[in-house]
């Protein structure tokens, strides 16, 4: 059979090897778990970037919290105070 659909006996051979792994008879990653991995990865990766967005909006507001601040005890920036 390997012969007539042009497979390798290495990938005939990991196919089969996979095949146990998955139904539980040999140990080893199932293409199950696999999937989760690489999709917590990507998960992780979004949420790495996501986190480098926050920090620099973050420094950035931080630094101009001081202006600001300055601006406001100058009386050019009105206060807003809510009413009861």
């Amino acid at each position: 059979m390997v012969s007539r659909c042009r497979w390798g006996a290495e990938f005939v051979l990991h196919w089969a090897e996979h095949a146990q792994v998955d139904a539980g008879r040999r140990p080893g990653v199932t293409s199950e778990e696999a999937a989760e991995i690489k999709r917590l990865k990507a998960e992780n990766a979004e949420l790495r970037r996501a986190n480098e967005i926050l920090k620099a909006a973050s420094a950035f507001f931080a630094s101009m919290s001081g202006s600001w601040r300055s601006a406001g005890r100058r009386g050019s920036m009105p206060l807003v105070v809510a009413g009861p």
